[in-house]
């Protein structure tokens, strides 16, 4: 809480230092020194606002390691801001180097933190990893692009383009990969691999394409559609559904299917000149995927309850009929006997939980984990046992 209030504190003199020194530098000094001096403060008012955003996401322990990438993340960009609002016009040469690394960072920053809170769920976490390695990569080719290749230095003539070409197919073919690995290793749906060759081999046609001048033309085509159909796929497979909402999960995959070959036929084939119910069909299939990709994610937070909180901790007593002498009374948890006939009984609550991620199972109704998707057994209600709290209230016996 105190490093909270020290950057509300900062953010209020940083406004304060902006309007005072703003307009003291409007009567006394240049322009130039003008725009210099609030552009710091307001740079620091707001760096310390997003910095105040993920030091709350620091504090959990889902997005602690999320948030500690993020405020790093912005101490660094505010330190590049702030050197590019002093350099400016001091014949050194360095904006276009300083406004690449701002960019290559955030690049790399933004998905980085995602995969990084991502990764805290069991079921994908071999996917986060990859996102993770693929946006060090991208960070590491805007870096050289704006660091080694670029054009002030003379050096690499025109191999800054084609870094930056590589770096934005990687962050258009990536994510298909890293979607269609999530789940993996919590099943045996090995065909959710097709999807991770499928955006490898359209990512080295592409890299070809770029350095070697080599086009893919019609393949690359349909190797991009096999890595985006089969990253939706997995991604819909894992909706977990009531099994009257099976028929949606079915239609969207089926309209997709549709739309990933009509598609295909229609530039393989240049069908643009033959019938125009053709040249069509792709977008119709494609309007009714997008609505039951939509309608799917609605259903699945209407399926999922609100995390509650465990109310079985507040459990200190509860009423029973004794199984001996039929007495109807309230008794406390834990060890205890009946007031009647002098019984002992003994009581634990335990809170239901998933076997694989803990997720409170609590009131749920569906037949999956929301959380990681697990299947739940209809044993005791709940899934196995394993990751269950012991929440009773031990008393001396009475009696």
């Amino acid at each position: 809480m105190a490093f909270r209030q020290i950057l509300l504190r900062v953010m209020l003199w940083s406004l304060g230092i902006a309007a005072a020194v703003g307009a003291f530098a409007m009567l006394f000094f240049q322009e130039e020194m003008i725009w210099r001096v609030v552009a710091t403060a307001v740079n620091t008012a707001v760096c310390a606002a997003a910095m105040l955003g993920f030091s709350v996401l620091s504090e959990r322990d889902k997005s602690r390691t999320a948030g500690l990438l993020g405020v790093a993340f912005v101490a660094a960009e505010f330190l590049l801001i702030l050197l590019l609002i002093w350099i400016v016009d001091a014949q050194l040469g360095l904006e276009g180097q300083i406004l690449g690394t701002i960019g290559a960072v955030a690049a790399g920053a933004v998905p980085g933190m995602i995969m990084l809170r991502v990764r805290e769920s069991p079921r994908a976490k071999v996917a986060a990893t990859l996102g993770l390695i693929l946006s060090g990569c991208e960070l590491l080719m805007l870096l050289v692009t704006a660091w080694i290749f670029d054009p002030y230095w003379h050096i690499g003539h025109g191999v800054n383009d084609r870094l930056l070409e590589s770096a934005g197919v990687l962050a258009l073919l990536g994510p298909l990969a890293v979607g269609s690995l999530v789940g993996h290793g919590f099943d045996r749906q090995h065909w959710r691999l097709i999807g991770v060759g499928a955006a490898a081999l359209a990512y080295a046609m592409a890299l070809s394409g770029i350095w070697l001048d080599l086009r893919g033309g019609n393949a690359f085509t349909v190797v991009t559609t096999v890595a985006v159909y089969v990253t939706l796929a997995n991604i819909v497979m894992l909706c977990p559904l009531k099994r009257e909402q099976q028929w949606l999960r079915i239609g969207v995959l089926g309209c997709a299917a549709l739309t990933a070959i009509l598609l295909d036929l229609n530039i393989i084939y240049g069908l643009h000149g033959g019938s125009e119910m053709l040249v069509r069909l792709p977008g119709a299939f494609g309007i009714v995927t997008a609505c039951g990709c939509l309608a799917l994610a609605v259903l699945v937070m209407l399926n999922r309850r609100v995390q509650l909180k465990p109310i079985v901790a507040d459990f200190k007593q509860f009423t029973l009929i004794c199984p001996a002498c039929q007495k109807k009374q309230t008794l406390p948890a834990g060890e205890t006997c009946c007031g009647n006939c002098g019984l002992k009984i003994h009581t634990r609550f335990e809170e239901p939980r998933c076997a694989t991620c803990g997720y409170l199972l609590y009131m749920l109704k569906s037949d999956r984990c929301p959380e990681c998707g697990t299947a739940i057994d209809s044993g005791h209600g709940r899934g196995n046992p394993a990751p269950t709290r012991d929440i009773s209230t031990a008393h001396d016996t009475a009696g």
